[in-house]
């Protein structure tokens, strides 16, 4: 399967090679830029258990940018320092370096010795902006957004972007690499300092908007601050340990956060709950004599999506060391969860068996100070579109296509409402009512039996027709309520209350 380097949003396409050329043009000045294109021999992938699975033909040479002279170097770990000796020998105004990804599983002392935790992908970025003989000024690197929002290299985003100025441009290929799927974006660097620029092309473009989006990125580049139709210039830190996408730092998601403060006072949830896990394998090597055998636990599957704890086929493990066991009471929260779904959570209510829970299950136990109504108002928010909204800008993993994984730190710093006075009111109030209306419904139950119940025709009639009196005039004081005129006379002021009463009477 060969990658094609392409950008598909819906049915149109932009193709990638205009969309580089039209930002090398804004952040040089020149009309057909010379460009030196460091494409990686072979494309690595790596499957979820993290070990070797194929290795595929690299995309097609024709799709970067036009004016290119292309150097095909050998992945490995020989890759940066390759590549900054082909960029020294360029006289090319930007550099486009394809990093698709081009890691190892495994990197030698003498790598760690230089680079410490950084991945290849990171350190080739870094040494080609840190040489100072090489001609180009502008770079280019296409990336899986795991290099965007990746924790390992969060401290070196936070620390590296802000000290050269920074073009994030955030799309989609139209095929997997490899048996996982991947999302990627590119990003634009120039040596010289300046703010982080995020851009989004948009799902519903249209081939023929194409200019637009091209034009809009322009203009983007060459403002200092502010927004354009697809992107905006954001002047502030970057979030070490959150990831460095348009989402996260948009207007839209600030709006969102303080939105919340809409059903109460906004907290961490770290501040009001405690984020726990259930057990972890012991090393046999190690630990083989402190670990328990037989140690019932649950895992993802058992929490459903309809909002309950399912104990029916609890598994046994073995050899685990166990850091919390289940309360009644406690949030289950799958760490997996699609991307347009949100949270898949439920309330453990328990059967009597001490029962921990795997790493693919996060826990959240609320403080006891926390009211039963708060606690009501907290796992209703954290299964709202707006937990789902906030959490996707939290953390994106191209490594599982359109899941995202929620981690317990993110978790812990998740905004989340304390349910102030007068939503615990109206919770009170809703409560009252439904015991008031589950009462009335028994009632009425009871009386289209009595039939059944009465010893006599005449007494089940009686019963009936009361009863059936009774249901109507409690429906129609029900439904006087939604109307305006009842409102004003009973709940408005006596002045206003008596002139509506007296029009009505006229």
């Amino acid at each position: 399967m060969q990658l094609r380097l392409q950008i598909f949003t819906g049915a149109p396409v932009i193709e990638y090679s205009a969309l580089l050329n039209a930002a090398f043009t804004a952040l040089t000045g020149k009309g057909d830029p010379e460009v030196l294109a460091i494409l990686p021999d072979q494309i690595v992938t790596s499957d979820l258990k993290g070990e070797s699975s194929s290795q595929l033909p690299l995309f097609p040479a024709s799709l970067v940018p036009g004016n290119s002279v292309i150097k095909t170097l050998q992945t490995g770990e020989t890759f940066i320092d390759c590549a900054v000796l082909v960029a020294r020998e360029s006289t090319a105004d930007c550099v486009f370096v394809a990093l698709l990804p081009i890691g190892q599983l495994r990197l030698s002392p003498a790598y760690r010795d230089r680079f410490g935790r950084l991945g290849i992908e990171e350190a080739t970025v870094q040494s080609l902006l840190a040489d100072h003989s090489i001609h180009a000024s502008t770079f280019a690197f296409l990336v899986t957004n795991q290099f965007l929002s990746s924790q390992r290299s969060g401290s070196w985003r936070s620390k590296f972007f802000p000290n050269c100025s920074a073009v994030v441009i955030e799309h989609e290929l139209d095929q997997q690499l490899g048996p996982v799927p991947h999302r990627f974006s590119t990003v634009l660097l120039s040596k010289e300092r300046g703010p982080i620029r995020f851009f989004k092309i948009p799902e519903s473009i249209g081939s023929d908007n194409c200019a637009r989006v091209f034009s809009d990125l322009s203009r983007l580049i060459r403002q200092p601050a502010g927004r354009s139709q697809y992107g905006y210039v954001h002047q502030g830190h970057l979030e070490e340990r959150y990831p460095a996408c348009y989402d996260f730092y948009s207007e839209e998601t600030e709006k969102l956060r303080q939105e919340v403060s809409e059903l109460g006072a906004k907290v961490q949830l770290q501040e009001v709950a405690d984020v726990l896990l259930g057990y972890r394998p012991c090393r046999p090597e190690r630990e083989v004599d402190r670990g328990q055998n037989g140690v019932l636990a649950i895992s993802a599957r058992d929490i459903t999506v309809d909002g309950k704890v399912d104990l029916s086929e609890v598994r046994t493990v073995d050899r685990t060391q166990v850091q919390h066991y289940l309360q009644v009471g406690d949030i289950c929260i799958r760490q997996i969860y699609k991307h347009d779904a949100g949270f898949v959570l439920a309330v453990y209510a328990g059967d009597g068996r001490q029962i921990t829970f795997s790493s693919n299950v996060i826990v959240v136990r609320p403080h006891s100070q926390l009211l039963p109504a708060q606690r009501d108002v907290l796992v209703a928010f954290l299964r709202s579109p707006m937990a789902q909204r906030l959490g996707s800008t939290k953390q994106q993993v191209s490594s599982i296509g359109d899941f995202l994984r929620l981690t317990p730190h993110v978790l812990r710093e998740f905004p989340v409402p304390i349910a102030d006075k007068e939503i615990l009111t109206a919770m009170d109030n809703l409560a009252a009512a439904r015991e008031a209306f589950q009462e009335w419904l028994s009632e009425i139950d009871e009386a289209a039996n009595a039939i059944v119940k009465e010893s006599s025709a005449a007494g089940s009639r009686r019963v009936i027709l009361e009863s059936g009196q009774l249901a109507r005039q409690r429906f129609r004081a029900a439904k006087q309520v939604e109307e305006l005129g009842y409102r004003i006379s009973t709940q408005f002021p006596h002045p206003l209350a008596y002139v509506w009463r007296d029009v009505q009477v006229s």
